[in-house]
């Protein structure tokens, strides 16, 4: 199964100046539109140039943005592109943390490189985890650098080969987690190698083609595809016939069938949808669906081993089911734990109860977790890679270990109930306990009678962003829950 070819030229947002891979200004921010190599008519807003942090003049190295950029991003919101300018030579792989932060903003979904025709260096993870990106420009005159010209209608840039062709190849892949669309691999790829397309964010979906005889662990981990084909033709993979109608796992294929199990697990972090698994399903493998776009899992009675980061960094899972009689797995059944958020638990002393030092089991977690009263610590790592959304502290709290919450990029409200002043003085919170978390989101300071939700903020700010947990400048306070 192929993708058929979408149309490129996309009906043109009104522009203050049109030129073909050059310049206009408008007020104090320029706006092109440009025509560069097989694309027509695509509309480029950039950043300005101001936004952008240099390592220094003479090497002319653009290493990210600058950290007042991210004091209000949203001041850039006419923007839609990313263009780096014609004086830069060398893109810094810390481009996306070089101002403490880890992502491109969603209003971006422009990379534009048309500009910079001496390009000659592009970093591994300029772009990684960016999902926004719909296109990609690079001058044909680039004599390092090309659009891949064998991928389908997906934009991949490459290098180019001697005869200043730009094609991907198993010895010549994306660079920079420049990627974005739909990606068939080419006829003349047989090995996808681990990491070969690990935090292209961008990328929708992926064809394999038939002639694909080995795809290595990771190889798509981080991409959250949309959608997963698999070219029937294909002799060594297949779509996975027992997970469900609507989950979509890559596996080898034995006796011609393509079926999950521990011995014959998901390739390549490729799986998307609702993952229902088999009744006879006793494990599953550590990190088996790690970085990829699993929306909800079903655990069934049998299945009593379920790996470490098993679905770690899962952040589109919304529900968890888990059968009522399975003896080994549960929901924590604290009083008030949830709302609308699920943990699941190992049964600990004849209980499935969340205390200071219970993992969320596979890091299967998701939604509003209230943490009870009688937890006054929240352990290191605890509820990191996870998909919660909210959180709630009790007065009782007293600690919130390393790391607790990193990686929860779902996490875009905290609510305080009952919080005074003596709390803030006295909590302790170790580094990186946010980090990585929600670049937008909510405070809120419930039932207090001492703190306001906006000095609440102003101390997450000050406190919470501390060591390394960098994460809530663009945070605001909320009365509401």
């Amino acid at each position: 199964m192929y993708i058929s070819k979408k149309n490129m030229n996309k009906k043109l947002i009104k522009t203050i100046a049109s030129v073909t891979c050059g310049l206009g200004i408008a007020g104090s921010i320029p706006f092109i539109t440009t025509s560069c190599g097989s694309k027509s008519s695509i509309d480029v807003k950039p950043l300005p140039y101001e936004a952008f942090q240099y390592s220094n003049v003479k090497d002319n190295t653009i290493i990210g943005f600058k950290k007042d950029f991210w004091n209000d991003p949203d001041n850039y919101r006419d923007c839609n592109a990313i263009q780096i300018p014609a004086n830069i030579v060398a893109i810094d792989d810390s481009f996306t943390i070089a101002s403490e932060k880890s992502y491109i903003p969603s209003f971006i979904t422009i990379i534009d490189l048309s500009l910079c025709k001496d390009l000659s260096s592009i970093n591994y993870g300029f772009i990684n985890y960016c999902t926004s990106i719909q296109h990609i420009l690079i001058s044909k005159s680039n004599k390092t650098f090309g659009l891949a010209t064998n991928v389908g209608n997906a934009d991949v840039i490459v290098k180019k080969d001697q005869k200043g062709d730009s094609l991907l190849s198993e010895t010549n892949l994306c660079v920079g987690c420049l990627a974005c669309g739909d990606l068939i691999i080419p006829q003349t790829i047989t090995t996808i190698d681990r990491y070969s397309f690990a935090k292209c964010g961008s990328l929708k979906s992926v064809t394999i083609s038939k002639n694909v005889t080995l795809i290595e662990k990771g190889a798509f981990i981080y991409c959250y595809l949309q959608n997963i084909f698999v070219d029937p033709q294909n002799q060594t993979y297949g779509i996975a016939n027992n997970l469900g109608d609507k989950a979509t796992v890559v596996v080898q294929k034995h006796d011609n069938q393509a079926v999950w199990s521990l011995n014959n697990p998901c390739v390549g972090s490729l799986a998307t949808g609702d993952l229902v698994f088999d009744e006879n399903t006793a494990s599953i493998n550590d990190e088996q669906f790690k970085g990829t776009r699993i929306t909800s899992v079903y655990i069934p009675n049998k299945l009593n081993i379920i790996g470490t980061l098993a679905f770690a960094d899962d952040y589109y899972i919304k529900d968890i089911t888990v059968d009522e009689n399975n003896p080994m797995y549960n929901y924590a059944n604290n009083t008030g734990l949830f709302t609308d958020g699920k943990i699941i638990v190992q049964k600990t002393d004849g209980e499935f109860k969340w205390t200071s030092t219970t993992k969320p089991v596979g890091c299967l977690a998701c939604g509003q977790i209230n943490i009870p009263s009688d937890v006054t610590t929240i352990a290191s790592e605890q509820l990191n890679h996870t998909a919660i959304s909210t959180v709630v502290f009790e007065n009782t709290l007293t600690q919130i270990g390393e790391s607790a919450m990193n990686k929860c990029w779902n996490l875009n409200k905290i609510i305080w109930n009952q919080v005074t002043n003596l709390i803030l003085n006295k909590i302790i919170i170790q580094s990186d306990a946010f980090t990585y978390i929600a670049n937008k989101g909510l405070i809120c300071a419930q039932n207090s009678s001492e703190v306001t939700s906006n000095q609440l903020l102003s101390w997450f700010q000050n406190n919470g962003s501390g060591k390394g947990s960098f994460d809530f400048y663009n945070w605001e306070s909320s009365t509401s829950k």
